[in-house]
C-alpha cells in the first residue's frame, strides 16, 4: 500500500473548501478514503491546521469536529528534533530564504523518517 504525507496546505485545502485548490485536495481525499493510499500528517501540522481554523471559523466545537473527523481519517507522524536536524542538514533552500530550507524540506524530511513515500 502506498503511504503518503499529505502536505498542511493540502488539508487546509480541504477542510476549509478554498475555492481555488478544493477540487484537488477533494480529489486527494476522496483517493485516500476509497483506499487508494494510506495518508499521515506531520504533528506540527495538526496545529497548523487548528489554528487556521479556529482564526475561519471562531468557534471551537466546529474546529474540533473538523479536527476529529481528519483524525478519523488520516495518522500522525511524528516531528522531533532529529527530524528538523535532517532537514536543516540537507541545505535545500526557497527561493524566499536562499541560505535555508523550507516548510517543504521538513515535510519530505518528517515523510522520509517514517518511510512513507510520497508528499502530497
Amino acid at each position: 500500500m502506498i503511504e503518503a504525507l499529505i502536505d498542511t496546505n493540502v488539508v487546509l485545502d480541504y477542510a476549509e473548501k478554498r475555492e481555488e485548490f478544493f477540487e484537488v485536495a477533494e480529489k486527494v481525499f476522496v483517493q485516500m478514503l476509497r483506499g487508494a493510499f494510506v495518508g499521515f500528517v506531520s504533528a506540527s501540522a495538526v496545529t497548523d491546521v487548528y489554528y487556521f481554523l479556529g482564526r475561519r471559523y471562531k468557534d471551537p466545537e466546529i474546529v474540533m469536529s473538523i479536527l476529529k473527523t481528519l483524525l478519523g481519517a488520516i495518522d500522525v507522524l511524528a516531528v522531533d528534533r532529529g527530524t528538523i536536524e535532517a532537514a536543516l542538514a540537507s541545505g535545500c533552500p526557497t527561493s524566499r530564504m536562499p541560505s535555508k530550507p523550507s516548510q517543504r524540506t521538513i515535510a519530505a524530511s518528517t515523510s522520509l523518517s517514517h518511510g512513507t513515500k510520497k508528499v502530497l
